[in-house]
């Protein structure tokens, strides 16, 4: 999967978690990853690493600081996954601007959405789901 594929998967959970009858977006995002390949599942994973690592940038962590009044480091993993859940326009936008207002942070810790589709095929109960948030608080 290439990053054009990584977004169109994410705008898809979006589209579903916003029709009349829609469910959250972290369920929307389990559907339409459960109609991949285990092989496009990983693929999706690797892509979601390298966004999230991308996002991981002192300017991007200011900015989370100020909308959150404060943030934490887990905070912040999770205010990179709401960004992400965002779409690629915006987070596109940022990487742009990245070399006028802030570099990469030191290595990332990420958040393995991979992991609950694995468990829900195996018939596993979801338990301590990621928390997928549009805003922070």
């Amino acid at each position: 999967m290439d990053i054009d594929g990584f977004w169109n998967v994410i705008e898809a959970a979006r589209a579903e978690s916003r029709s009349p009858h829609g469910e959250a977006f972290a369920e929307a995002l389990v559907n339409q990853l459960a109609g991949l390949s285990q092989e496009e599942i990983l693929a999706y994973q690797e892509r979601f690493d390298e966004v999230h690592g991308a996002v991981y940038r002192w300017d991007v962590w200011a900015a989370a600081y100020l909308i959150g009044g404060g943030c934490s480091d887990d905070s912040f993993v999770d205010f990179r996954a709401g960004l992400i859940a965002l779409g690629g326009g915006l987070v596109r936008a940022g990487s742009r601007s990245a070399g006028r207002s802030g570099g990469p942070l030191r290595s990332d810790r990420s958040r393995r959405p991979g992991r609950r589709l694995r468990d829900l095929r195996r018939g596993r109960e979801l338990r301590g789901q990621p928390r997928v948030r549009t805003t922070h608080g």
